[in-house]
């Protein structure tokens, strides 16, 4: 149902990279379209990371191309991706050096909107996928912090109770409502929820979930 529900939001495009990281069925794909069950589709482009925009990753991107009938287009996204603070120095010199280099395919820096308008009006008869765009990853995600589900929960009930007390007095939200929904939102971030954040990250949003319930 998620291409009918993203057309419906306004959203034309659909970026990943995990799905190809599958661990049993490589996607036959990485530029196609999804239909959903109702016949909409939305343009999807599996996009590299973990790269450094050096000759290297040109070449690997380029190889990884699944169909370049359709397009010989791939987005490959350099940075420190889950350390934070994107792209360094080094890496914004390699991708201006090697924009224009002999004997490596041709590079341009853009976003990541600049290339899926570009890759929709190039691409040539992309191929459609109907079914379930699933990871073959991440399978049986469980915790063992049982603090973070436990104070995520408590909040989820607190802010339920809230709410009913607001209507059956007739007010509108109030700020320590808005305040605890802030809060019970950033901690349902993926890495926190399931207990796979790093330390620091998991002892404050326990204490920040327990302060606000």
């Amino acid at each position: 149902a998620l291409p009918q529900i993203l057309k419906g939001c306004g959203i034309k495009y659909f970026l990943t990279t995990k799905l190809s990281w599958n661990e049993s069925n490589k996607f036959p794909h990485d530029t196609f379209l999804w239909r959903g069950i109702d016949g909409t589709e939305v343009l999807i482009h599996f996009n590299i990371t973990h790269s450094y925009a050096d000759a290297a990753a040109l070449i690997n991107a380029e190889k990884s191309i699944c169909h370049k009938d359709v397009t010989d287009m791939k987005l490959l996204s350099y940075g420190f991706g889950d350390g934070g603070g994107g792209p360094s120095f080094s890496m914004q010199e390699y991708a201006e050096r090697v924009k224009d280099m002999a004997c490596l395919p041709e590079a341009r820096v853009t976003t990541v909107s600049g290339f899926m308008r570009r890759l929709e009006k190039t691409a040539k008869n992309p191929p459609a996928f109907s079914g379930e765009v699933y990871l073959e990853l991440h399978r049986g995600t469980l915790t063992q912090m049982h603090d973070i589900k436990k104070s995520n929960r408590l909040l989820e009930k607190g802010i339920r109770q809230l709410e009913l007390l607001e209507v059956m007095a007739g007010r509108e939200h109030s700020d320590t409502g808005r305040e605890a929904l802030d809060t019970l939102l950033v901690n349902q971030f993926h890495d926190i929820l399931p207990g796979t954040c790093i330390e620091d990250a998991h002892k404050v949003a326990i204490y920040q979930n327990y302060r606000a319930a």
